[in-house]
């Protein structure tokens, strides 16, 4: 599947390239998982190598130069020397492991106040 390059530069190397929907369609796309947003960090984790194996151009570039005011250059830059798409193959299976995502949160925030509302398929509390 293709992806922008600033989706790609972002699941590649960590620095954010794009709106955060274009993070989540790559890193779910990549995992084969529909993400929330605690989940973003392990799902990185797991494909950063990956998407830097498929596309080694990443390795060039200085992402030092890639701030909060200078990202849309720094792009800009990228697409005119490596292009605007790039393909991408998912994680092979046994690469990233789903989990509930509630589950998770659970396990991540084990001292918090959690409150978990579970409805049916109609909105309704159960």
């Amino acid at each position: 599947m293709k992806f922008t390059t600033g989706e790609t530069i972002s699941a590649g190397t960590g620095k954010l390239c794009c709106p955060m929907e274009g993070v989540y369609r790559i890193l779910n796309f990549l995992t084969g998982d529909n993400l929330y947003t605690h989940q973003l960090p392990r799902a990185f984790h797991a494909c950063e190598a990956w998407v830097q194996q498929q596309h080694p151009w990443l390795s060039q570039l200085d992402t030092t130069a890639c701030t909060p005011t200078t990202w849309r250059q720094f792009l800009a830059d990228a697409e005119e020397r490596f292009g605007k798409e790039h393909e991408l193959q998912p994680l092979s299976a046994g690469q990233y492991e789903s989990t509930d995502p509630v589950l998770e949160a659970l396990e991540m925030f084990p001292a918090k106040d959690v409150t978990v509302v579970i409805t049916d398929r109609k909105g309704d509390r159960a």
